[in-house]
């Protein structure tokens, strides 16, 4: 997300929040008060993080992280995942195809090569 490909994008549509959660025990001091029960109520059991929502100006859930066969996209970074996030931007930004392609291939490069 702060990758110049799309940075822009994502600072003009969305207002980020990053929750740190699930520390080691000398570094417990860090999580984010109320933050892991929030995971807990939205993240599939097992799902490991970063797990992500995408709120509404009301506090609704527009989408999340958890991909339609019920696993956790994370960090998008194999095709069905990027899909996925994209697939909740759209239904959350104005996304014209320019931005979803540079969102796309930014996404894309995450993936480990094989």
């Amino acid at each position: 997300m702060n990758d110049a490909a799309c940075k822009k994008f994502f600072n003009d549509n969305y207002v980020i929040e990053h929750l740190t959660i699930l520390e080691s025990e000398d570094k417990k001091e860090l999580e984010n008060p109320g933050a892991e029960e929030l995971y807990k109520k939205y993240a599939p059991e097992h799902s490991g993080i970063p797990f992500w929502l995408v709120y509404d100006a009301k506090g609704g859930i527009i989408g999340d992280a958890v991909m339609p066969d019920g696993n956790n996209s994370g960090c998008p970074a194999a095709v069905p995942e990027v899909e996925h996030l994209i697939k909740v931007l759209k239904k959350s930004s104005k996304m014209d195809n320019k931005s979803e392609k540079a969102i796309f291939d930014r996404f894309r490069k995450n993936e480990p090569a094989r």
